[in-house]
């Protein structure tokens, strides 16, 4: 019978450690890229969530003579229910609550703010930015 031999002496220590160090490197970097980027698709979504307040508040304004409006605090539900006529064109289990400040005809504000930290805002003119 014959016998294979092969001269396979395997991986050091060393060569596997410095592959998990490589390793980790790429998860880290990888990683923090991936959060970047949730994050910014988020932003973008509630930034469009605004303009499509924007929009439905000239159409609201046309047919009832005055700004839709809901005072603060989170009021997501009720935008989608009574601006949006029961359309989820804003996200309700997402990271930006929303909120129309609305000053009768003449102005409006909304706002959609994250955790408490991040305010975005859009006006009765459609300009962004935070009052």
């Amino acid at each position: 019978m014959r016998q294979h031999h092969f001269n396979s002496r395997g991986f050091t220590l060393l060569e596997l450690l410095v592959v998990v160090v490589i390793i980790g490197i790429v998860a880290a970097i990888g990683g923090s890229w991936v959060t970047g980027y949730v994050e910014n698709s988020k932003k973008v979504a509630a930034e469009n969530g605004l303009r499509s307040i924007y929009l439905m508040e000239k159409e609201w304004l046309s047919e009832e003579g005055v700004y839709y409006g809901t005072g603060t605090g989170d009021h997501t539900a009720k935008i989608n229910t009574e601006l949006f006529s029961g359309n989820q064109t804003l996200d309700e289990s997402g990271d930006y609550s929303f909120q129309i400040v609305a000053v009768a005809s003449t102005s409006f504000v909304a706002s959609a703010t994250a955790d408490g930290k991040d305010t975005l805002c859009i006006n009765h003119n459609n300009k962004t930015g935070c009052p």
